[in-house]
């Protein structure tokens, strides 16, 4: 394997299972060179955008078409890649939408993998709409402004995870599914090194 995608609604643990993997001497050993590029770069505002009438989806996905040269270049020189998020959360904000076909059939082609993030339903409020670490960006009142209410935001999160294990019924890529409600973060980045290795 190549290359990795790190997946999940938020709250499900993307942020500190790329920390572990980056400070992991075991996945170190096995990957001595590799980059992460953030959810910053492969997402994005894209839930923003999703309200913006003017964009198409076209427009919405061209921050992953702007990504891939890179991803090629990297993967080319023997860098292995870690990406939180990339198409799997454009399939499930953009459910409708097919262009994720294309970026699941190169992304195959360079060999990469998916770990997709998951949580019991009834885990949504404690771990994605009450975030303390993000209340500095008035989290759950941005949710709230955004959905409605608590519950309503709550049913959003659930909503997502459900398309993105759907995601995994079409995708072409080699994938692990992790729940991570027992917050075991140790055994879960032992079990994504061995998806690596065994790739």
């Amino acid at each position: 394997m190549d290359g990795l995608i790190i997946e999940g609604v938020a709250g499900t643990g993307k942020s500190t299972i790329i920390s572990g993997l980056r400070d992991s001497n075991s996945f170190k050993r096995l990957k001595s060179s590799f980059k992460i590029i953030y959810e910053e770069q492969t997402t994005g505002e894209l839930v923003a955008e999703l309200r913006d009438e003017r964009l198409s989806d076209q427009d919405r996905y061209s921050r992953l078409a702007q990504l891939m040269p890179t991803i090629q270049t990297r993967k080319a020189s023997g860098e292995f890649l870690v990406l939180e998020r990339f198409h799997p959360t454009f399939f499930a904000l953009m459910p409708k939408c097919t262009l994720f076909e294309s970026f699941d059939q190169q992304l195959l082609k360079l060999n990469f993998g998916l770990v997709l993030l998951d949580l019991p339903n009834n885990n949504f409020g404690d771990r994605s709409f009450f975030r303390p670490e993000m209340e500095n960006q008035n989290w759950s009142k941005n949710l709230i402004d955004w959905y409605g209410s608590q519950e309503a935001s709550i049913l959003a999160f659930i909503e997502s995870q459900e398309r993105r294990r759907k995601f995994l019924e079409v995708t072409k890529l080699k994938s692990i599914l992790i729940d991570t409600s027992e917050r075991n973060w140790e055994a879960y980045i032992k079990s994504i090194i061995k998806f690596v290795a065994e790739q």
